[in-house]
């Protein structure tokens, strides 16, 4: 699967289909953390291990301008 950013600056990312799940439910509703423990119990993987690669998929595509990050 792929994500894309389209309009003035076009971004393209492959992902795996529980990333691109995790990502479609980053809506402002939940925490990074509540994403990741649901994850983790979907696809039955340590929380620890989903905190940290969610974390890494956060933030590289935060770096790509494809997902914005905002603070409360």
């Amino acid at each position: 699967m792929h994500i894309r950013l389209t309009g003035a600056a076009p971004a393209d990312s492959a992902v795996e289909r529980e990333v691109a799940g995790f990502l479609a439910r980053c809506d402002g509703n939940r925490t990074l953390l509540e994403l990741a423990g649901e994850l983790a119990a979907k696809v039955n993987v340590p929380p620890e291990q989903v905190r940290e690669q969610c974390c890494n998929v956060v933030r590289t595509l935060a770096s790509r301008r494809i997902l914005h990050l905002a603070r409360e």
